[in-house]
């Protein structure tokens, strides 16, 4: 799924710019890695659960850090 944050009063390439550094902030923590992707024109970050034993807990973990490394 690809997801974004958007702050108030932040559009075109100040959004851009701010998902970039939130993904960023994202892998460099280590706890996840996550994959900046253009959407109509746009950056998006992308979420994928593609192993086998994630977990309910390793979900919430990740949207945990999401919301964390948001601001």
């Amino acid at each position: 799924m690809c997801v974004r944050h958007e702050p108030p009063g932040l559009s075109g390439d100040a959004l851009d710019t701010h998902t970039l550094a939130w993904v960023r902030r994202i892998n460099e923590s280590g706890r996840a890695y996550l994959t900046p992707a253009m959407l109509d024109g746009r950056w998006m970050v992308r979420v994928s659960f593609g192993v086998e034993t994630t977990q309910h807990e390793h979900v919430v973990q990740l949207w945990s850090l999401m919301q964390e490394t948001a601001n």
